[in-house]
């Protein structure tokens, strides 16, 4: 039988009741009739249109005791009502199971497209509520239940062992004390691949977020029960022995500064080098110390390279803010956030947590997913990555990475500026020709200015001293930026994996889901804006902003004035001759008027005008007048309703109170004046 257009007649058989029930379904849902199920049991099924007139019915039953094939024993006339377009059988787990494989295909639909395909193909209405628990169940089909995927974590970990040897996979779980049972906490995996990669070819510098991890080379991650000090700890002590951080003061970590991570950081490796994202350290002093001045004199403290330039930007800041200032000295120590204070041993000076911020919306479907689907969603996009970083870079026939070599080739273009004295067999002085000396040492590869030992890469100083004795400055490039270094880390590879219908099943006994804890609100799914950043609108296009716009007033030979936005090409018709000028931008006009002749009035700004006193400078929102008046009807509706609003029945009542009360004040000032 075709189940997308069922057809019937007596003596059909079915293997058992839910087939017949389904395809029923199907028929009432395809043709738009509203039935009815007079009887449902172990034994038989009737249903009947649910149409006063209409005599159409179907029974079946069971064929025999021993087996659960149903046949088809009675079947009425042919349906003589209409079409309905509100279907009750067109419920979220018919939908689901009718639409599961295009669901699966088709992971971004919205609410509204779905709704109108549906409508297309079964000319029935549904209602949004109806295609939220459509796409829910539709994702339990796919991916299975939250529940069931819990239960095979011991064999997804026991998998992961055996496709690759020696990857770290721990699993911590709790016991469950109202069912006996073990219940998750935590799990850490990390591949193999990516420590024999991290350790082959990459800087020791670690990025950490506690969202989801991203960088040029991924190394580890895990699933908590929260971000706290807890788990921060238990995460770097996996961290810290599969990585063997044993040489502390070479190794870097940079992060946001988020609770528990940096006194975690301090208790397990103490040695190490613990850097602050900038961007973040910004957004947590702005909201006391705003402004883009600070915020440009702040970020130019933090890209000094050495420690004069450092002291200079700092007291220049002082002079402007002192709270911002002192805010910086008590809460904040430049071994975290500037570049004059970090150590060289990692040739790293990025200022930025990105290594981590940018994978947050790779994988924003795997977050979705039950945590089998999830991680293997990460595992999947980490093995593609390996082979699309190997691949690519196999292809590349220079010694230096590309990006490494557009870098190079900027400081080039910065030497014309300084001129190179040679002092001794490796040293040099080098002169900027706006003021500055930086010394040179090609032997120790040092350059006083330090971009040369924070990065690993020469900066312009050391690229003029290099050309004036006629070498190459690419045979200074620190071998972190080489071809070699780069396939070293990504050579590995992450092996693939059967899927659970092969898997050997864990002699552990099955984990529960962790409790979930609930928040008050609805849960958010996109992370929230800074102030300052745009905000997009559903189809993901930024709408410009009005605020900030200047009007422009032209008034030719004492007509009206005549509004002109400046983003407009077009102009007031000015009559050629004499009598003309020339606006070249909103602060300056030229006049071209030769003198002794009567004057044109100037160019004149229009800011922006109140809607409620008509006044210039300020909106609505701003308008010391309209929040006068809305102070007035909150204290009416106050004084009538109380401080909690009444229902709806008495709402007109006491709304034509407080008006009278509005009234009977604006009486007595109007007397009183």
């Amino acid at each position: 039988m075709d189940m997308n257009d069922p057809k019937f007649h007596v003596g059909q058989q079915f293997d058992d009741k839910q087939l017949f029930k389904m395809a029923v379904d199907n028929y009432a849902v395809k043709w738009g009739k509203d039935i009815k199920w007079v009887k449902h049991d172990k034994h038989r099924m009737r249903v009947k249109c649910k149409a006063e007139h209409c005599k159409w019915m179907l029974f079946a039953s069971k064929i025999d005791e021993g087996d659960d094939s149903i046949a088809i024993k009675t079947m009425g006339p042919a349906h003589t009502c209409g079409r309905t377009f509100y279907h009750k059988r067109a419920i979220s787990g018919f939908l689901a199971r009718k639409y599961v494989d295009f669901l699966r295909m088709n992971k971004r639909i919205t609410v509204s497209e779905f709704k109108d395909k549906v409508h297309a193909e079964l000319n029935v209405n549904i209602t949004k509520p109806q295609v939220y628990k459509t796409f829910m169940k539709a994702k339990i089909l796919i991916h299975g239940s939250y529940k069931d995927q819990y239960n095979r974590l011991w064999d997804y970990c026991e998998e992961l062992m055996k496709a690759n040897p020696g990857s770290t996979v721990y699993m911590e779980t709790t016991l469950d004390k109202d069912s006996g049972k073990q219940r998750f906490q935590k799990l850490y995996i990390c591949f193999e691949t990516l420590k024999r990669g991290f350790k082959s070819g990459c800087r020791k510098i670690i990025g950490v977020d506690g969202c989801h991890l991203r960088g040029p080379h991924p190394v580890a991650y895990a699933v908590v029960e929260a971000e706290n000090k807890r788990s921060w700890k238990w995460f770097i002590e996996f961290l810290k022995y599969d990585l063997s951080i044993n040489d502390q003061r070479n190794w870097s970590f940079i992060s946001d500064r988020q609770k528990g991570l940096g006194s975690s950081i301090q208790e397990v490796i103490p040695n190490v080098e613990h850097r602050h994202c900038v961007r973040h350290l910004h957004n947590n002093f702005k909201k006391n110390h705003p402004g883009e001045a600070l915020k440009e004199r702040f970020w130019t403290c933090a890209r000094s390279s050495y420690m004069r330039m450092f002291e200079n930007h700092m007291e220049c800041l002082r002079d402007y803010d002192v709270a911002t200032w002192k805010w910086l000295n008590d809460n904040t120590s430049p071994y975290h956030w500037s570049i004059s204070h970090f150590r060289v041993a990692v040739k790293c000076d990025i200022l930025l947590n990105n290594l981590c911020e940018s994978f947050n919306s790779i994988i924003m479907d795997a977050r979705e997913k039950p945590i089998l689907g999830m991680f293997e969603t990460i595992r999947i996009y980490l093995m593609e990555r390996l082979r699309t970083k190997r691949e690519w870079m196999k292809k590349m026939s220079d010694k230096i990475c590309p990006k490494i070599q557009k870098k190079l080739e900027k400081a080039k273009t910065e030497v014309a500026a300084n001129i190179a004295r040679w002092s001794d067999q490796d040293k040099f002085e080098v002169t900027h020709m706006y003021g500055g000396k930086h010394v040179v040492d090609l032997k120790q590869q040092t350059c006083s200015c330090r971009r040369w030992e924070l990065t690993g890469l020469p900066c312009c100083h050391v690229i003029c001293c290099i050309s004036l004795i006629g070498q190459e400055p690419e045979s200074l490039v620190h071998h972190y930026y080489s071809r070699d270094s780069y396939l070293k880390a990504y050579e590995p590879a992450i092996a693939p994996l059967s899927g659970p219908n092969v898997w050997v099943q864990s002699d552990k006994d099955p984990v529960l889901p962790p409790l979930k804890l609930k928040l008050p609100g609805r849960p958010k799914k996109v992370r929230r804006r800074e102030p300052e950043e745009p905000r997009p609108n559903s189809k993901g296009v930024t709408k410009l902003s009005r605020s900030g716009l200047v009007r422009m007033t032209y008034q030719v030979f004492g007509k009206e004035p005549a509004e002109v936005p400046l983003e407009s090409s077009s102009m007031p018709d000015v009559p050629s001759g004499d009598k003309a000028q020339a606006v070249i931008d909103e602060q300056e006009v030229i006049d071209l008027q030769p003198s002794g002749q009567e004057e044109l009035p100037e160019v004149q700004k229009k800011f922006t005008k109140c809607s409620f006193c008509h006044g210039l400078g300020h909106n609505r929102q701003t308008c010391a007048t309209w929040q006068a008046q809305a102070w007035r009807k909150r204290k009416a509706a106050m004084t009538v309703f109380g401080p909690f609003p009444p229902s709806k029945g008495k709402m007109i009542r006491k709304k034509e109170k407080a008006h009278r009360l509005l009234d009977e004040e604006d009486d007595i000032v109007a007397q009183s004046s």
